[in-house]
């Protein structure tokens, strides 16, 4: 980050090696970017999940279940404490098969600004997890109008992630959906899907048509996340 004005009658603060890494810089030390918001790119995988668990559940266990990836298709506040303290989880979450990436939300009725830094914070989470050992699985959170910063870091022909529950019960979010992941499909190339949620209003209807492998789960669903009422997670 370079240096910012600090001068007589200037109210800008200087960048200084002391100061704390509010933004955590040491996430992405090394990493490379891609677009024009500088998305940390992510490394390809070609995995299949036996089983999810989530975030919570999975740091609570008593003992880890190897064959699960541990997900974060939860309410932001339930995950914070990663993006605060990622340390304090890591040998924890290296027990389990691998982690969906992060998934800080990215609502349509969302500020484009904030958007923007959750998606930031999604590929940082993810390539620090990447260069620490960790299986990470690309989550996909896309709107064609926003791909330049959506899909940026994401790599093609990969294994990609989805969380679908709750996302198309409205007829109107069905549609964005189903176009969305029609986008992303296209685009990426993906090798095969791990979806969260259920095979359900036929919008998997398009990459099932290219053939590509899809495996859903709806194991420990909670209540009403997603829920389309509020526009919290649509693809």
């Amino acid at each position: 980050m370079s240096n910012i004005d600090s001068s007589p009658g200037s109210s800008a603060k200087r960048c200084r090696k002391s100061d704390r890494d509010v933004f955590h810089a040491y996430m992405v030390k090394g990493a490379e970017f891609e677009g024009a918001f500088d998305m940390p790119k992510l490394d390809p995988v070609k995995v299949e999940a036996k089983g999810l668990i989530a975030f919570p559940d999975a740091m609570s266990a008593k003992a880890a279940d190897e064959n699960k990836f541990v997900h974060f298709f939860v309410d932001d506040w339930r995950f914070e404490r990663f993006w605060n303290n990622p340390y304090k989880y890591l040998e924890k979450l290296k027990r389990y098969a691998g982690v969906i990436e992060p998934d800080f939300s990215t609502c349509s009725n969302f500020p484009e600004a904030l958007k923007i830094w959750n998606t930031y914070r999604n590929r940082s989470c993810s390539r620090w997890l990447q260069d620490n050992g960790v299986i990470v699985v690309p989550n996909i959170r896309v709107e064609p109008d926003n791909a330049d910063y959506s899909l940026a870091g994401i790599p093609r022909r990969s294994t990609v992630a989805i969380g679908a529950n709750g996302c198309v019960k409205n007829r109107a979010n069905r549609r964005r959906f189903s176009h969305s992941l029609k986008y992303a499909v296209d685009k990426l190339l993906t090798s095969n899907i791990i979806v969260y949620g259920s095979d359900a209003y036929d919008v998997f209807e398009y990459p099932k048509s290219r053939g590509i492998p899809i495996s859903f789960h709806t194991e420990g669903i909670r209540g009403n996340y997603g829920d389309d009422a509020d526009e919290r997670k649509v693809l």
